[in-house]
């Protein structure tokens, strides 16, 4: 019983990392379409800075899930 309620809250926490995840994404690749459409001093800058969030933003999201399971199986090894 033990073992499953740990299964279910992480699912339950990488659900709602990921549905943040995809909130945040959304809202950032709308801000970087309506940078890329505006024009103003700086727009560029801000565009170039949009686009590199709009890449490393998911790689973070997706080596923090990685480090989540890795612990948590170095977690259940302990125990055992």
């Amino acid at each position: 019983m033990n073992e499953n309620n740990k299964t279910s809250k992480l699912i339950k926490f990488k659900r709602v990392v990921a549905l943040c995840g995809a909130a945040i994404l959304v809202l950032l690749l709308l801000a970087t379409l309506i940078v890329g459409c505006l024009s103003f001093e700086g727009s560029q800058q801000v565009f170039m800075a949009l686009v590199g969030c709009d890449i490393i933003l998911p790689v973070i999201i997706w080596g923090y899930m990685v480090l989540v399971k890795w612990a948590s199986k170095k977690d259940d090894e302990i125990q055992n």
